[in-house]
């Protein structure tokens, strides 16, 4: 399975970091398409939402997308439990072929070792930034996002964990949709000093030290 860089380089990072078992989940889950079913009714809509919620973490997306995997395995794959859940039990199967192509990949081809962060997701955090740095955004003052090199503006795509919750000061985006705006995906809430501690040579301090939070 090709890999593009940033997800490269934040699998190969997750080896030094202990925890590649869950990032070998993570980029399994953002390659198919979405896990959540959309319902056609308004009732339909509402326990839709509530059960999605029950996955749903404030780190963001790639962390709730990790809730959702892990849940779909504990409770055996079925897809009573997706429907139950409100899931796709296609793409999550899908996701879990993925992620055993991907394993293979880790352990024999690139020697990655395969460790688990046990649950801390402020070293999960790190590794998706450590991969993704260059995808970094702030919230200005004025209640839009922008990079933190480019200062493009950017908005919270509406089907992302963060897009009803308190707008957190740095994210790091997956990817960007260009619609009416140009919506981030795939968020995740990160720490301001995790820019310069590991991407010095893309960020200086003063980069990131802004006025205009």
């Amino acid at each position: 399975m090709p890999l593009d860089a940033m997800t490269g380089k934040m699998l190969y990072i997750s080896g030094q970091m202990g925890c590649a078992v869950e990032i070998l989940t993570i980029i399994a889950m953002l390659q198919v398409q979405n896990v959540f079913s959309k319902p056609s009714t308004g009732q339909g809509q509402i326990k839709g939402r509530v059960a999605k919620r029950n996955f749903e973490v404030e780190e963001g997306d790639l962390i709730t997308l990790l809730n959702v995997y892990t849940a779909f395995i504990e409770n055996g794959r079925t897809k009573e439990f997706c429907g139950q859940n409100f899931l796709i039990y296609r793409n999550l199967k899908r996701a879990h072929e993925l992620r055993s192509q991907l394993e293979n990949l880790a352990q024999n081809k690139l020697g990655i070792p395969l460790f688990s962060c046990q649950g801390d997701t402020e070293v999960l955090r790190k590794c998706i930034t450590a991969g993704f740095f260059p995808n970094a955004a702030y919230l200005h003052h004025s209640g839009v996002y922008k990079t933190v090199r480019g200062n493009t503006e950017l908005s919270i795509h509406p089907i992302s964990t963060l897009y009803t919750l308190q707008q957190p000061q740095f994210v790091i985006f997956c990817e960007l949709l260009q619609t009416t705006q140009l919506f981030m995906k795939d968020l995740t809430v990160i720490k301001e000093e995790w820019l310069t501690e590991l991407a010095p040579h893309y960020y200086h301090k003063t980069t990131v030290a802004r006025d205009d939070y």
